[in-house]
C-alpha cells in the first residue's frame, strides 16, 4: 500500500499498470483473512452438543491458517511483519497442530461420507 499512495502515476496506470497483480494478491489475501475470521467467528459463537467439537474445529481453523502462511508467505516476510525465525516458527506450530488433531482426523473424514 505504501508503493501504491508514494507512486507519482495516475490513478488508471496505478491500477491497470503498475500496481493491478499487487492489488490482486491483496484482495486474495483479504479473501482469505474473511474465510479464516467468519469460520473461527462463527465456530467460537456456536453451541455444541459435545463441547470438545469446538475446540477440534478451532484447531482446524488454525491449521488452515498457519498451512496458507507457510504456502504463501513471501509478502509477510519481505514487509517486515514476521521475522526470518517465523517462518520456522509458522511450520513447527502447523506440525504440532497436525500431530494433536491426528487421532480426530479419521472420524471428522468419515464424518462427512
Amino acid at each position: 500500500m505504501q508503493k501504491i499512495s508514494e507512486s507519482q502515476a495516475s490513478e488508471k496506470v496505478k491500477d491497470n499498470e503498475l500496481f493491478a497483480q499487487m492489488k490482486l494478491q491483496m484482495v486474495y489475501a483479504h479473501v482469505r483473512y474473511l474465510g479464516f475470521f467468519l469460520s473461527k467467528t462463527i465456530i467460537e459463537k456456536h453451541t455444541f452438543h459435545d463441547k470438545n467439537i469446538k475446540t477440534i474445529l478451532l484447531d482446524l481453523i488454525k491449521i488452515v491458517g498457519l498451512k496458507s502462511l507457510s504456502e504463501d508467505c513471501g509478502s509477510v516476510y519481505a514487509s517486515g511483519f514476521f521475522s526470518p525465525k517465523g517462518f520456522d516458527n509458522t511450520r513447527e506450530a502447523l506440525d504440532q497442530l497436525i500431530k494433536k488433531m491426528r487421532p480426530n482426523l479419521v472420524p471428522l473424514v468419515e464424518s462427512f461420507a
